[in-house]
């Protein structure tokens, strides 16, 4: 994640928006967190005040489980600041935040340290979710089924960089596109 996000700023000078994504707000300062997994923020909440206590961010989820029942979401977990219903579906957490950050009106997003190939989380925990081909050819195949929120979306790195291409011109791979059906 480093790595990408250190190249992506390098492509952009102005300092853009951030959304750290689950495990990620230990490790970049955030102006927006994001998780479908919104029982988890409240620990990824504090990692990021307790290691940026400057940043001022503001919380979001998409909350799929307790669709159609707003009230007792909002009761049941006060500390998302915005859910996003049309920003759920397939793929995962950081795909998800790709469309919140589209919805809000972001024309342009790259996606760093998200690029669906086996191994760990930017804190270095396994990602025993990406070590199941089974489960990650799930992920990679509802991204790459989302076509209606590709355009605009770039990555700077792995199977996802090869899908929608890299904000510094690289075309996405013709096998990438081929994968999506």
């Amino acid at each position: 994640m480093h790595d990408d996000l250190d190249r992506a700023l390098a492509l952009y000078p102005l300092r853009p928006r951030v959304v750290a994504v689950n495990f990620a707000t230990s490790e970049v300062r955030a102006d927006f967190i994001y998780s479908y997994h919104f029982a988890k923020l409240p620990r990824w909440i504090a990692d990021q005040e307790r290691l940026f206590p400057e940043a001022d961010f503001t919380v979001h989820s998409s909350g799929a489980r307790l669709e159609g029942r707003q009230r007792r979401r909002e009761e049941y977990a006060p500390w998302v600041d915005y859910w996003w219903q049309e920003a759920k579906g397939s793929g995962t957490s950081v795909w998800n935040a790709a469309k919140m950050a589209k919805v809000m009106g972001f024309s342009e997003i790259v996606l760093c340290g998200a690029p669906l190939d086996p191994g760990g989380y930017s804190n270095g925990k396994m990602a025993r979710d990406y070590q199941r081909p089974e489960i990650l050819e799930r992920y990679r195949d509802g991204v790459a089924k989302d076509t209606g929120w590709h355009d605009g979306v770039y990555s700077m790195s792995g199977w996802t960089m090869g899908l929608l291409g890299s904000p510094d011109g690289a075309a996405p791979d013709t096998l990438g596109q081929a994968h999506g059906g």
